[in-house]
């Protein structure tokens, strides 16, 4: 077998291996409907969103305090977390990380997700053997 072009892949955990994109869009759909905005389809949200969120918040039109967007920010937190278990793995991820696993190239996650939460949440789907290291925000 030849050796692969790559030793390491650095895997984003939101969206790119945990299908969440979803949920955080019928969170914030909730949150724009509650401040009287029109609301945005899913494609918009997703060639829009970005970090910062409070940056993201301004983009689509959406004119707040850094105080109240403290609250929205904590709303949907509580929200996602309420959610949380709706998620799964995106289709087809398991074969590829096991495919990667295979080739011999580390894996690793890195995300803005704390660390905790995320430490958990990819324990629960039973993938932790595939990373050769977990990093999350602390």
């Amino acid at each position: 077998m030849p050796k692969p072009k790559y030793q390491q892949i650095i895997w984003d955990w939101n969206g790119t291996l945990l299908n969440d994109a979803w949920l955080c869009y019928e969170i914030t759909s909730e949150q724009l409907k509650a401040l009287d905005h029109p609301g945005l389809t899913f494609d918009e949200y997703r060639d829009t969103f970005g970090h910062t969120v409070y940056d993201f918040y301004r983009r689509i039109g959406v004119n707040i305090s850094r105080s109240k967007f403290s609250e929205l920010a904590e709303r949907f937190h509580s929200r996602y977390l309420e959610r949380l278990s709706e998620c799964s793995l995106h289709e087809g991820i398991l074969d590829i990380l096991s495919e990667f696993q295979k080739l011999g190239i580390s894996q690793y996650i890195l995300s803005a997700h704390p660390e905790d939460l995320l430490l958990k949440t990819i324990e629960k789907h039973g993938i932790s053997h595939f990373f050769s290291g977990i990093s999350g925000q602390k």
